[in-house]
């Protein structure tokens, strides 16, 4: 049986820059991790675990999971100057899930999300927070059937819609930020703006001049376009999934935002 999973790898920016900095991180990663499982508890199986010090490996089910997990985790990251980025990859394996050894499992998934985050890495100034691999290291050898087309098509036009958001996001001052992340949380203005003690037409300018309307919009295509896709996979390969996909996106986000806004304090 093949078990739909998206992966993502995420390294932290400029996480050796301070000898200090590193006993520090690592207790941060600790609640990290621990807040991950959280979210996902009672939604989706997940396998995760830190490696190589300030490296996380997240694998769940879903194509969607990984990016939902991600996007949340670069609205709330506590240190603006080591942001998280984020090398992400999904498909269909073998492999029972809840078996999973995250720090040895060898998959071409894995490799597939370690290409995404080193490329991540090597832009450095310029660098993006998310990047998708998809297709297959062994591509070019095999011929291309409708998926491997299908893969590289669909990594072209998603890794476009990130590197655009990127561009809005590059732009955006710390109160923009700050009001975005917000916004995605909370929903409403009115919160935003009683929350920060701000009017909210002072809110409205934030998210205007921020483009955090736009921001909130792509992740939600985004989040749809993964779980259409891995629809359409399913459907050409003659397989139905075990539950309604949407439904447990919308479970997900929804205990993702319910947990940060009980705990907003904790975050921003």
């Amino acid at each position: 049986m093949k078990n739909p999973v998206s992966i993502f790898i995420m390294d932290i920016s400029n996480s050796s820059d301070n000898a200090g900095f590193g006993t520090e991180l690592e207790r941060y990663l600790a609640e990290i991790e621990q807040l991950i499982k959280s979210w996902v508890d009672g939604i989706v199986p997940c396998q995760i675990s830190r490696r190589r010090g300030d490296e996380i490996i997240f694998i769940s089910k879903n194509y969607a999971t990984a990016y939902i997990i991600a996007f949340y985790l670069g609205k709330i990251w506590k240190y603006t100057n080591h942001s998280p980025y984020f090398g992400l990859s999904f498909g269909n394996v073998e492999a029972d899930l809840n078996r999973i050894n995250p720090e040895t499992w060898i998959h071409p998934l894995v490799k597939q999300a370690r290409i995404a985050n080193d490329e991540l890495k090597s832009m450095q100034a310029d660098r993006i927070q998310y990047r998708f691999n998809l297709v297959p290291a062994d591509v070019e050898s095999r011929s291309h059937d409708s998926v491997d087309i299908l893969l590289a098509t669909f990594e072209t036009l998603i890794n476009s819609i990130l590197e655009n958001q990127n561009v809005y996001l590059k732009k955006q001052t710390e109160i923009q930020k700050l009001t975005t992340a917000l916004y995605v949380i909370l929903a409403k203005q009115k919160k935003i703006a009683a929350y920060l003690n701000k009017t909210p037409a002072t809110i409205s300018s934030h998210l205007n001049k921020g483009n955090g309307h736009e921001i909130l919009k792509t992740f939600k295509k985004m989040t749809e376009a993964l779980t259409m896709y891995q629809i359409s996979i399913f459907t050409l390969e003659n397989m139905f999934p075990d539950e309604e996909l949407f439904a447990v996106n919308d479970r997900l986000n929804n205990k993702i935002k319910k947990d940060i806004t009980e705990k907003i304090d904790t975050f921003f």
